[in-house]
């Protein structure tokens, strides 16, 4: 269980009012000086999240809890055909509105048009609207309704199949927003002699580290199933998982 000590930077006016609290990570959002303001449990410390927008609050406005949580699976069968599911758990944290979010997805082969299927995850209805589709490529956006107000959380989702491999094995994720925490499942048919599993992080800078620690992988069956994750993500941050076949 958690114990959360008096908070660090709390202003003249500061209350924790919302928690989400994992086995080993907490996060908590409340009010300082008429602000917005976030809170995380990092190592052995609370520190209060810098560059959060200055989204007035008063003090009966309800504050959900920040969100830890968001990735996707990847299901590759053992011919290569693929799917790929994404699964977000967002806050808002601008000072408006979010009615919609663009995306993208790019794949080296598929099997004719990519097949694009909304998910709904909770409360949120989504809409996919299709800005750009080739064979391997679908450039589209998740309409939401109603909107995510400045402030409040969403969970929304999509599938995507008929993308394939064809012997390049690696999934490469880019990060175009803060990511509190990304997690990749990934379940490859008939793969039952791995030859060697690396995991890659690539910073803003373009500076490349291995990331080994954050992997773990057994087999199912014939099946090999591999989960990377990874925390603290920035903008024009990726992280890549590559695996081969013996």
């Amino acid at each position: 269980s958690w114990q959360v000590p008096p908070l660090p930077d709390g202003g003249r006016a500061g209350i924790a009012l919302a928690a989400r609290c994992g086995p080993a990570e907490c996060a908590v959002a409340g009010r300082v000086d008429g602000r917005l303001a976030l809170w995380r449990f990092v190592g052995d410390r609370w520190e209060r999240v810098a560059g959060v927008p200055e989204i007035p609050l008063g003090e009966r406005e309800p504050v959900a809890a920040p969100l830890i949580v968001s990735g996707g699976a990847l299901h590759i069968a053992a011919d290569g055909l693929c799917s790929v599911t994404y699964r977000y758990h967002s806050l808002n944290l601008s000072d408006r509105p979010v009615h919609r979010a663009p995306r993208d997805l790019w794949f080296q082969h598929s099997r004719g048009k990519l097949d694009l299927v909304a998910l709904r995850e909770g409360t949120t209805r989504i809409a996919l609207q299709r800005m750009h589709t080739a064979d391997n490529v679908a450039k589209f956006a998740c309409q939401f309704s109603p909107p995510i107000r400045p402030g409040e959380t969403a969970s929304f989702g999509y599938r995507c199949s008929g993308a394939e491999f064809r012997g390049d094995w690696y999934w490469r994720q880019q990060f175009v927003r803060h990511t509190r925490a990304y997690t990749l499942n990934v379940r490859h048919e008939g793969l039952k002699d791995v030859g060697g599993i690396t995991a890659t992080e690539e910073l803003p800078d373009g500076t490349e580290t291995l990331a080994q620690e954050t992997i773990s992988w057994d087999y199912d069956g014939d099946d090999l199933i591999m989960t990377f994750v990874r925390d603290h993500l920035e903008p024009d941050q990726y992280a890549t998982l590559r695996w081969e076949h013996v």
